[in-house]
C-alpha cells in the first residue's frame, strides 16, 4: 500500500507523541499514528545505570514518591492513533484521552540530568498551559520524565503548584 503522508522516525521517547501532535495542530495530517518499542539486549546498560546511581537498589519505581531513590527500566511496546478531536467525535471512536496541549523544554544546561530546572520547567508549563488556553485545575494527567530520585520529582511536582 503506497502512501504519500509524512512519516517520521524519532528516537526520542517523548517526541514521538509532541512530533506527531504537533503536525495534527498544523493540520499536516488528519490521522496519526505515534508508538515506540523498548527492548534492553545489553546488560552493560544496567551496569552504568547502577554505577551512576539511577537505578532504584529495590527494582521498584517510586518517581514523585517521597521514597524514590532511582527508577526500574522495563520493556515494552504501546501504540496510540491520534485524531483531532472533531474527527474523532464524527468517526465514533471511544475517545481515551484528550491532548489540549505539549511542548518541549531544555533544562538551560545549568541543572544535572537527575535535576530538573524549576525555572525551566515552569515556563514550560505555563506555555502549555497558555496554548491549550486551559486553567491548571482542569488539568488531569501530565506525562513527564522522572528519575526516581526525590531532589528531581521534587522540582517537577513544585512546578504544578
Amino acid at each position: 500500500m503506497a502512501s504519500s503522508h509524512p512519516s517520521r522516525a524519532t528516537r526520542a521517547a517523548a517526541a514521538v507523541t509532541l512530533t506527531r501532535t504537533q503536525a495534527l495542530l498544523a493540520d499536516e495530517c488528519s490521522i496519526a499514528v505515534a508508538g515506540g518499542v523498548n527492548v534492553m539486549t545489553n546488560p552493560n546498560l544496567f551496569q552504568n545505570l547502577a554505577a551512576a546511581s539511577f537505578l532504584d537498589p529495590d527494582g521498584m519505581s517510586k518517581a514523585f514518591d517521597e521514597s524514590g531513590n532511582g527508577y526500574s527500566r522495563g520493556e515494552g511496546a504501546g501504540l496510540f492513533v491520534l485524531k483531532p478531536l472533531s474527527r474523532a467525535k464524527a468517526d465514533g471512536d471511544a475517545i481515551l484521552g484528550i491532548i489540549a496541549g505539549s511542548a518541549i523544554k531544555q533544562g538551560s544546561n545549568c541543572s544535572p540530568l537527575t535535576q530538573s530546572d524549576p525555572v525551566s520547567q515552569n515556563q514550560l508549563y505555563t506555555k502549555v498551559l497558555s496554548a491549550a488556553r486551559i486553567d491548571p485545575s482542569e488539568v488531569t494527567y501530565v506525562e513527564a520524565h522522572g528519575t526516581g530520585k526525590l531532589s528531581y520529582t521534587t522540582h517537577i511536582v513544585s512546578t504544578f503548584h
